[in-house]
């Protein structure tokens, strides 16, 4: 029936929308700011920030092999597995991330220009070691 395929079709688009923005453009958020040009940086909480602290995040130019080395900036806590929100500051690379340590069992890709504010489900606070694509 031609309502039904309209309908179906409006869903797929919304469904698609929501990809989009979900891990598409760079939300208006302040943390996400101090994140360098040319660099991935990582926050431990939603929203680009780490206990309170825009300026608290771990970032990298090439790569980090294991996550477990650093902590956020200006603070004691540890990177490993406390992830939730992420911005690909980078020039061109698209960065690929992983749930463990010297890029084993890829977890997500994130084009350069594109963040997430909360990494949901097994995304979030998984991730153990990030690399961009040249250096993948």
């Amino acid at each position: 029936m031609k309502i039904k395929s309209t309908i179906a079709g409006g869903f797929a688009a919304f469904v698609v929308s929501i990809g989009i923005v979900g891990l598409g453009a760079v939300p208006a958020y302040a943390g996400i700011n101090d994140c360098p040009k040319g660099y991935l940086c990582i926050w431990k909480d939603a929203a680009y920030i780490t206990d309170g602290k825009e300026k608290a995040y771990v970032k990298f130019q090439y790569y980090i092999p294991d996550y477990g080395s650093y902590n956020y900036e200006g603070t004691n806590i540890g990177s490993t597995n406390t992830a939730t929100s992420i911005y690909n500051n980078g020039r061109y690379d698209t960065a690929y991330m992983y749930q463990n340590t010297y890029k084993r069992d890829r977890l997500f890709t994130i084009p350069a220009g594109n963040a997430n504010w909360s990494l949901l489900g097994y995304l979030g606070d998984n991730i153990e070691s990030g690399y961009y694509s040249t250096y993948n």
